[in-house]
């Protein structure tokens, strides 16, 4: 969802998004997919970043337990309550990894898992930061808890084939582990179909953080 006062950039990699098979747990698939989407405002361009993670997935812990599954990624936790829901969101990073500014989790009944993020740098292209994030901690908590970030599997699979133009990811042990695609369409995609690729092997696709110039 891009907040009001900010845009999607026009550029290649600004929207993407990629799904994975994860492993099968019980005669269960679990799946992974990741999305992300450049946000601008001022000259200045972010992102905001989801993955999801199907039930059967190892997960474990309290919403700020959760929050520290998200990329190996730590910092001050906060629980926050929308609705009935208990939401675990990081408002300041800790460590030297500062790839993301804010980030919430939590774990819907049937045991989905979704992450939200957002950053003031956007990670490609050495353009200038956000003045301010998209996000106030509230609305990245609630966001969390949006029903259209709850995938079945049925549902991951639709997604898959019309992103991917075609392209269905029915895994078996010949089948493709994963598959991405750049979204030419809506911003609002970054909710009616999440998308993205900040993230990095098994449970962390965020690429590795890039050294600063000095």
């Amino acid at each position: 969802m891009v907040p009001a006062g900010f845009a999607v950039p026009d550029q290649p990699d600004s929207r993407t998004h990629q799904a994975r098979f994860a492993d099968r747990v019980g005669g269960v698939e679990v799946w992974e997919y990741l999305a992300r989407i450049g946000v601008t405002s001022g000259g200045g361009t972010g992102q905001l970043v989801a993955e999801v993670h199907t039930p059967g997935n190892p997960m474990a812990g309290g919403p700020c337990q959760l929050t520290e599954q998200f990329c190996g990624m730590q910092g001050t936790c906060q629980v926050l309550t929308v609705g009935a829901a208990q939401v675990g969101v990081v408002t300041q990073p800790a460590g030297p990894d500062q790839r993301l500014d804010q980030w919430a989790a939590y774990r819907h009944p049937d045991g989905t898992v979704v992450f939200v993020a957002q950053a003031r740098q956007f990670d490609y292209g050495g353009v200038p930061p956000l003045a301010k994030l998209p996000l106030a901690v509230p609305q990245l908590a609630a966001l969390a808890t949006d029903e259209r970030f709850h995938l079945q599997l049925g549902q991951l699979r639709l997604r898959i084939s019309s992103a991917a133009c075609g392209i269905t990811l029915n895994r078996s042990p010949t089948t493709p582990k994963s598959a991405s695609s750049k979204i030419g369409a809506s911003a609002s995609l970054f909710t009616a179909t999440i998308v993205l690729e900040v993230c990095m092997p098994a449970r962390c696709w965020i690429a590795p953080e890039m050294p600063s110039a000095t």
